[in-house]
């Protein structure tokens, strides 16, 4: 696919009030802002590369929704440290990275996630999927949980603040609509949290695209 109609689909998984940016683009070093590279010094090669694709495409994104194109280091945790009153999320994977930011006045957390289309590995799936989760034999299929899970930490990994392993979220998806339903399974993360949680996925040739967001109360 076109990176165009692409990042016409990675739109589309999201409320109009966001701004996302998508990009195949050769990355460099030098796309990167002081307060980013002090983040990178352990980072060798391909990791360099994906963050400084990763960080274009994010200020991309903020001046698409009209902010400064200011600089994105990283917490503790290797979150996207955002400026002040915005939330966001970027991904990247096989020389394609994204970026999906909203105010904060609207959105508590923003999730986006890509991945390659390959199956998961049997090895995988054990570590992936929880036990009475629906098509986790179907290794594509447990590929998407594995995508839609990843969205969703990233949508509320500002809130809960804390790393939500992936046997702590159960993850149904409904395939006519696009969407998905979602059931914690740690005290990390109330339901009640989790019930507000909105997304959607798409695949796109051999891509898989997902989407979580939580609005603001």
């Amino acid at each position: 696919m076109r990176d165009s109609e692409i990042q016409s689909l990675l739109t589309e998984l999201f409320p109009d009030q966001v701004a996302v940016c998508f990009s195949t683009g050769q990355p460099s070093e030098s796309d990167l802002l002081p307060e980013e590279l002090a983040h990178t010094k352990k980072m060798v090669g391909l990791r360099r590369l994906e963050f400084a694709q990763g960080r274009a495409c994010a200020r991309a994104a903020l001046e698409s929704l009209g902010l400064p194109p200011d600089a994105i280091p990283t917490g503790s945790n290797r979150e996207p440290l955002w400026p002040e009153g915005v939330v966001g999320s970027i991904s990247h994977t096989d020389g394609a990275a994204a970026a999906v930011v909203g105010h904060g006045a609207q959105f508590a957390g923003l999730g986006l996630d890509m991945e390659s289309a390959e199956p998961l590995g049997d090895d995988l799936v054990e570590l992936i999927c929880r036990p009475d989760e629906e098509g986790r034999e179907n290794g594509k299929h447990a590929k998407l949980l594995f995508s839609i899970k990843e969205a969703i930490y990233k949508c509320i990994y500002p809130t809960v603040q804390t790393f939500v392993d992936f046997q702590e979220m159960k993850v149904k998806v409904d395939a006519g609509s696009h969407s998905f339903a979602a059931e914690a399974h740690t005290p990390a993360c109330e339901q009640a949290l989790v019930n507000r949680l909105e997304g959607k996925f798409r695949i796109a040739g051999e891509l898989i695209l997902s989407s979580a967001w939580l609005r603001s109360r």
